[in-house]
């Protein structure tokens, strides 16, 4: 872990911090390692997204489906027309039983891409 901290710059920045927020929640600290992901200063929309799948895929592996939701809302304000959110949220909506959801989203990507 000390060897990714120490990475603060240039194009492994993003990898190595995303690398220790995995290691964390491997050891047991899954909050800490989202909070890890939060706090990564980050400048472009492309990062912010590779960060907030990451966080994702930490949630969904503990079954954390409230707050994945959540990251997804979050990472749509930014993102409206993110074709991949969109889905990715529609799928998780209808394993929550939240219909509603699941349709509007698919039919906003139908909208986006008929």
């Amino acid at each position: 872990m000390s060897w990714y901290e120490k990475v603060n710059q240039g194009s492994n920045h993003l990898n190595a911090q995303i690398r220790l927020a995995v290691i964390l929640d491997y050891q047991g600290q899954l909050d800490k390692a989202i909070e890890h992901l939060h706090n990564v200063s980050v400048d472009n929309n492309e990062d912010k997204l590779s960060l907030a799948q990451v966080e994702v895929e930490l949630l969904i592996e503990h079954k954390r489906y409230d707050e994945v939701m959540i990251v997804y809302n979050q990472a749509l304000k930014a993102n409206s027309n993110n074709i991949n959110l969109l889905f990715s949220r529609a799928i998780l909506a209808d394993q929550m039983g939240n219909l509603k959801q699941f349709e509007q989203d698919l039919r906003h990507i139908l909208e986006i891409n008929p």
